[in-house]
């Protein structure tokens, strides 16, 4: 995350914030970089009708029913509804790697449950930005 900053009257203003990639240039005004704020949304894991796993995040949890989806041989994690950055067979892997893509994600990191084929059997959102 980046704050487009000018001095006017001899005072700092924020002009923009967001993602380095998606900000307009300002003439007179310098790029500082700031901490993300973001992170994913906190992840129920449900089997066997039991609350086995949680995990933490911010806003309100994702349910991950592991009995609608029993063949989950994988984790995919995506971005912007564009690419998939990685997969891997462990769920808490897959969050951390969810965590890393936020920093370069521009509005949205989904989770993808997939089985033994990489079919996918179903699509969580673990974090998504309202864009104007």
């Amino acid at each position: 995350m980046h704050a487009v900053v000018k001095t006017e009257k001899g005072r700092p203003r924020v002009l923009q914030a967001g993602l380095r990639n998606i900000l307009n240039p300002v003439e007179g005004a310098v790029l500082v970089p700031v901490e993300d704020p973001r992170d994913i949304r906190p992840l129920v894991v449900v089997k066997n009708g039991v609350v086995t796993e949680t995990y933490p995040g911010i806003g309100h949890p994702v349910v991950v029913d592991l009995d609608e989806g029993p063949d989950t041989a994988y984790y995919a994690v995506g971005v912007d509804e564009a690419e998939i950055v990685d997969t891997t067979r462990s769920l808490r892997k897959a969050l951390e790697i969810a965590r890393k893509a936020l920093k370069t994600a521009t509005w949205k990191v989904d989770l993808e449950l997939q089985d033994a084929h990489r079919d996918i059997l179903a699509i969580y959102t673990l974090y998504e930005r309202r864009l104007p």
